[in-house]
């Protein structure tokens, strides 16, 4: 993290005050910085945020920009923490009823388990 403002390239994304970027060969990352480029967190292409940003970034949903863009700010905001433990808390647990509505997991019962798996069984053996 230094104090030189972002270098801008084609490739890049700008969200407000945000920039996003994606470098790597192996490893792909996405990183987001502010445009004077004193705050910046990297994610690695094996972290479930990575998947979540990427999607995220490909959606062409209206709401999308707005999204990350508060995303992005309630991150910054918890980085650069404040005095105020109660507020670091309440953001990160509004952070996560967020990504939980965004990702639900849904448990589903022996019998539809079992449907399931004879359905895949037909589909390869017949």
């Amino acid at each position: 993290m230094g104090n030189k403002p972002s270098k801008f390239k084609k490739t890049d994304k700008r969200i407000g005050n945000f920039i996003i970027s994606k470098y790597g060969n192996e490893l792909q990352y996405i990183k987001v910085s502010t445009s004077a480029g004193h705050w910046s967190e990297t994610f690695r292409s094996d972290n479930e945020f990575y998947k979540l940003l990427e999607d995220v970034l490909k959606s062409t949903d209206e709401n999308s920009e707005k999204y990350l863009h508060s995303l992005f700010i309630s991150h910054m905001l918890v980085c650069n923490g404040g005095k105020d433990w109660q507020f670091m808390q309440d953001i990160l647990d509004a952070n996560k009823r967020m990504v939980e509505r965004l990702n639900p997991t849904a448990e589903i019962s022996e019998d539809e388990n079992q449907q399931i798996i004879n359905e895949e069984k037909e589909k390869h053996n017949g």
